[in-house]
């Protein structure tokens, strides 16, 4: 049997790493894929930005305004005029047997597509693991979404049960590799057996990661830290002047501070813990790389189950009031032993993310037999 083309459709953000996930499951697999990256507009873009770098309390509102009924249909009539002939002509060119997608605007568009092509399958990847907006979901097409109540979410919003596929996180092959972190932190020349923490903005650069900076101020033992503030040049500048004035304070403190991070993989297999915005690819990859999460800040709205899954799988901790936050950081500098309460829970959820791309495969296989 002739092996299946297929055709991702994404954008920017975390939705770029689930397709870029996605696209190597389908590669190793020997099936002709095609990436697709549909750039949302730019005034869009930033708009998003402002409340992911700056206010991501703010987010609930819009995150909430776009559940009217009314509203979604104008939206979705937008997104179809401003996208569909670009999504058109690459369907048209690379004429797959699926269309996988992992960002809600082309949902709509999709849908139409297969009204036209009745061979046509439609694989959607529901980019948020507890916090579901009803757009992100399609009647027409087989989501996946991450666990069993996820589903029963989307079932209460009129998914019918053979349409949802329970599935776990999609992540690079590169963060479920083995690996000793001694000897990644001698490839990255980091400064051997000490306690190391990776704080992360995201790769927009979420601002408010700087408030955990006055628990790195005279650590009580040998400490390392690193910031990775993304795409954002003014995160990056404020945290290296801030690190210059940290480093005056005494010899036990190490900061590192970089831009964004292809190979972010390395960085959280060398940290003893990772903080940061409670996005789901963040956590997702610490956990995969067997490393807790400690969540900071988080996009209300769009991201509150993602602080309920960390306590419900016990992934690590939840504290967004900078004094208490920097009280806990402090605590799990001096006792970081304290950190191995979450052996057990990471290395059952690592494994049970491991399955996805045998998942995938297994229905890809299936809805192409005929």
């Amino acid at each position: 049997m002739q092996k299946p083309t297929i055709s991702i459709i994404t954008s920017k953000w975390g939705h770029l790493s689930i397709a870029k996930a996605v696209q190597e499951i389908n590669k190793n697999e020997g099936f002709q894929t095609y990436l697709n990256f549909i750039r949302i507009g730019k005034k869009s873009e930033e708009l998003y930005s402002i409340f992911y770098r700056l206010f991501p309390k703010f987010f609930k509102l819009p995150f909430k305004l776009a559940e009217n009924s009314k509203l979604s249909i104008l939206l979705k009539i937008y997104l179809e005029s401003r996208y569909k002939a670009e999504i058109y002509s690459d369907i048209k060119r690379q004429k797959p047997d699926i269309i996988i997608n992992t960002h809600f605007a082309f949902n709509s568009i999709i849908e139409k597509l297969l009204a036209t092509n009745n061979k046509l399958k439609f694989i959607n990847i529901v980019a948020d693991p507890r916090t579901i907006h009803k757009m992100l979901l399609s009647q027409k097409a087989y989501n996946f979404v991450f666990d069993q109540k996820a589903k029963f979410l989307c079932h209460k919003m009129g998914i019918p049960s053979e349409k949802i596929v329970v599935s776990g996180w999609f992540l690079r092959q590169d963060f479920h590799k083995k690996y000793e972190k001694e000897a990644v932190r001698k490839l990255l020349k980091f400064p051997p057996e000490t306690f190391t923490i990776a704080i992360i903005g995201g790769s927009a650069g979420a601002y408010n990661i700087v408030k955990i900076f006055p628990a790195l101020i005279n650590p009580p033992k040998r400490l390392h830290a690193i910031f990775i503030c993304g795409e954002s040049q003014r995160l990056f500048t404020t945290l290296k002047t801030l690190s210059k004035v940290a480093a005056e304070k005494g010899s036990k403190l190490k900061i590192t501070v970089y831009g964004f991070k292809s190979n972010i993989h390395l960085y959280l297999q060398a940290s003893d813990i990772v903080i940061g915005k409670a996005g789901p690819n963040l956590l997702f990859e610490s956990v995969t790389t067997k490393t807790p999460f400690f969540a900071i800040s988080h996009i209300s709205g769009q991201e509150d189950g993602n602080l309920s899954i960390i306590k419900e799988y016990k992934l690590g901790f939840v504290e967004e009031n900078p004094i208490k936050a920097t009280k806990l950081l402090r605590t799990l500098i001096r006792s970081p032993e304290k950190l191995k309460r979450f052996d057990g829970p990471l290395e059952k959820m690592a494994g049970y993310n491991a399955q996805a791309p045998l998942i995938l495969q297994k229905l890809v296989t299936e809805i192409t037999k005929n």
